[in-house]
C-alpha cells in the first residue's frame, strides 16, 4: 500500500466507536473509494490470497474426511434441482 492511502493500524476505529457510525444501506462515494483501495492493497500484498490459501488448508481435511457424505449431498441436489425443473417444465 502507498504512503497516503487507506489506514493505518494506529488509526482504526474500536468497536465501540464503530458502533456509534451511523449505518446507510447504501455506501457512500467515500466508503466505496476506501473500500477498493483496500481491496487492491489486500490483492498487491498477496492477503486475499493468502486467506484463500489458508481457507482451503483448513478446509481440505474436513472435505477428505467427509468426501463420500459430500458427494451423496451433491448427487441428491442434482437429483432435486431435476425434479423441479421437470415441474417447471410439467407446469408452464
Amino acid at each position: 500500500m502507498r504512503q497516503g492511502q487507506g489506514s493505518h493500524p494506529d488509526s482504526e476505529m474500536t468497536v465501540k466507536e464503530e458502533k456509534n457510525i451511523p449505518q446507510s444501506t447504501t455506501p457512500s462515494e467515500e466508503e466505496i473509494r476506501i473500500a477498493v483501495i483496500q481491496a487492491q492493497c489486500n490483492q498487491d500484498v498477496g492477503r486475499s490470497q493468502k486467506l484463500y490459501d489458508l481457507e482451503a488448508q483448513y478446509q481440505k481435511p474436513l472435505v477428505a474426511k467427509n468426501q463420500a457424505a459430500l458427494e451423496n449431498e451433491l448427487k441428491e441436489f442434482k437429483r432435486r434441482d431435476e425434479q423441479f425443473k421437470q415441474y417447471v417444465l410439467d407446469n408452464q
